[in-house]
């Protein structure tokens, strides 16, 4: 077992998690196809609901390496996931704003 799966718990609720194990989960989660370094693969509930818990448990981290990956991850889930005027809204997440 990975250690990403001991992230997860019964209901999708997650571990206290480090910025850096955070980092690690998204860039996990944001290989093409959504296969990460242990080949899990991701849902697209799965990686959207990552997104969301790092996006809220780190708002303002001061991590520049957390907000790369982040926002990365948020591009990918929308190129990959999203689509029509739905877009916006995800392409302004993943800048801030």
């Amino acid at each position: 077992m990975s250690w990403l799966s001991g992230i997860f718990e019964k209901g999708y609720r997650r571990k206290e998690i480090s910025p850096t194990k955070a980092v690690e989960l998204l860039i996990d989660v944001s290989y093409f196809g959504s296969v990460g370094t242990d080949n899990r693969n991701f849902s697209k509930q799965e990686m959207l609901d990552i997104i969301s818990d790092v996006e809220n448990r780190f708002p303002k981290s001061g991590s520049y390496e957390l907000e790369y990956w982040l926002a990365g991850a948020i591009l990918n889930y929308t190129f990959w996931f999203v689509r029509g005027q739905e877009r916006k809204s995800y392409l302004q997440r993943a800048i801030g704003t």
